[in-house]
């Protein structure tokens, strides 16, 4: 069952899998982390929310199971004492494959190109997204 404090789409937002989705992974270890550096437990941590939710749902956050509202998020961040920034993972954190490394090996697999040839085309690359 989703995070859903607001009580909107408890129904449809069941059916959505998140386990695959590294936002949420990455969330969740950033939240497992925080809470685990207060010293609270999964069950301190979900009664500190309004409306308080149960231990296993923040198992299942912190596992990267169970997508998060961001009204949600800002509270776990004020109840962690952090900026919300902290607990929202970076673009290169959840997508593996545009990692400098990634992208030059599969740019090596699929093309035949010099070592320097990749090296300036993944950097490239890397300029265009910042």
């Amino acid at each position: 069952m989703p995070l859903d404090t607001a009580g909107g789409c408890r129904e449809e937002c069941a059916k959505v899998k998140s386990a695959e989705d590294p936002f949420y992974r990455e969330l969740g270890q950033r939240v497992r982390g925080f809470r685990a550096k207060r010293g609270l437990t999964q069950d301190n941590l979900g009664k500190m929310l309004t409306p308080q939710v149960t231990r296993a749902a923040i198992a299942n956050v912190e596992n990267g199971k169970q997508r998060v509202l961001a009204h949600t998020v800002a509270q776990l961040a004020q109840v962690l004492d952090v900026e919300v920034g902290l607990l929202l993972p970076t673009p290169d954190q959840t997508e593996p494959g545009l990692q400098p490394k990634a992208l030059e090996q599969e740019l090596k697999e699929k093309l035949d190109v010099s070592a320097a040839a990749l090296k300036r085309l993944s950097t490239r690359f890397k300029d265009t997204r910042n």
